[in-house]
């Protein structure tokens, strides 16, 4: 579980424990291993052993967070690949086109 982390350069964890401890363990322990072990038996048809429980957290929980955002972001980046294709500027930005001042009036409506 995480821990209160008081400002200061004794207390406060490195980015790599913080951002494995994101990783592996939000709400429930689940380990990089049982989550291989997970995935090898759902996509490859492997017998190895793995709590219910646990597979039923990696698979219908982590699996379709990672799925989603992994699809949001191809889907940005293909935007701003667009963007500066038609453009034909690497520095283009969706703020040259009046496009950011769009998208924020769908939020305010």
């Amino acid at each position: 579980m995480l821990r209160n982390v008081r400002a200061g350069p004794k207390t406060l964890r490195t980015t790599w424990q913080v951002n494995t401890t994101f990783l592996l363990n939000p709400w429930a322990r689940v380990w990089l291993t049982e989550i291989l072990k997970v995935l090898g038996n759902r996509i490859f048809g492997m017998d190895l052993a793995v709590d219910p429980i646990r597979e039923g957290i990696v698979w219908h929980y982590r699996l379709s967070c990672a799925a989603m955002a992994t699809s949001a972001g191809a889907a940005l980046a293909v935007c701003g690949t667009v963007l500066q294709a038609l453009l034909r500027n690497p520095l283009a930005e969706p703020y040259l086109l009046g496009i950011s001042a769009g998208a924020s009036t769908g939020p305010s409506s």
